[in-house]
């Protein structure tokens, strides 16, 4: 069994952090947040994917993220005064580029963006939409997905739009 051995460096809110993969593959940061609530620690710019646990004061796991993309996204409820620690690795032992994390408290969404802003197809064809929340730090919000007209195009519950006929219809994407 490998082991790797790392130091809980302490992480503040708000702030990037460069993980450099020619100094280690694992990374692990300490957080006490001053409130309890809602917080996000996400990865970006990352070459190859990412996984990350969190782990409470005593050592318990409480959520792990393999993503199936290169970058993640962690939310969890964290309760003032509580020591949190948040590791990282590389999905490969052989990948040479570093990437950034950062740690914040939640706030509601203040816009939504979509994948796309209008889409021509052939009846039969189908699209994902993807509903992105800025800012970074917002909660995941749950999108409702309507047709304005079924005869042309249905979507279901996770955005993926199927067009049934010639016509035009609009998409509507809703949030809480």
């Amino acid at each position: 069994i490998e082991f790797n051995v790392v130091g809980a460096d302490p992480i503040a809110l708000d702030t990037e952090y460069a993980v450099s993969h020619e100094e280690y593959t694992t990374a692990a940061f300490s957080f006490t947040p001053e409130e309890s609530g809602d917080y996000v620690f996400i990865s970006y710019g990352a070459t190859d994917k990412v996984w990350a646990h969190a782990y409470d004061s005593y050592m318990d796991s409480f959520l792990s993220i393999y993503p199936d993309e290169n970058d993640f996204r962690m939310e969890a409820y964290l309760t003032e005064g509580e020591t949190y620690y948040f590791t990282t690795r590389h999905d490969s032992d052989d990948c040479t580029s570093g990437y950034n994390v950062k740690l914040a408290a939640m706030v509601d969404a203040t816009s939504v963006s979509l994948n796309y802003t209008e889409f021509t197809g052939a009846i039969g064809s189908m699209i994902k939409l993807n509903a992105e929340f800025a800012p970074y730090n917002s909660r995941s919000e749950h999108v409702y997905w309507s047709s304005s007209n079924e005869d042309v195009a249905t979507v279901d519950s996770d955005g993926t739009v199927s067009l049934n006929a010639i016509g035009v219809a609009t998409v509507i994407a809703e949030s809480e």
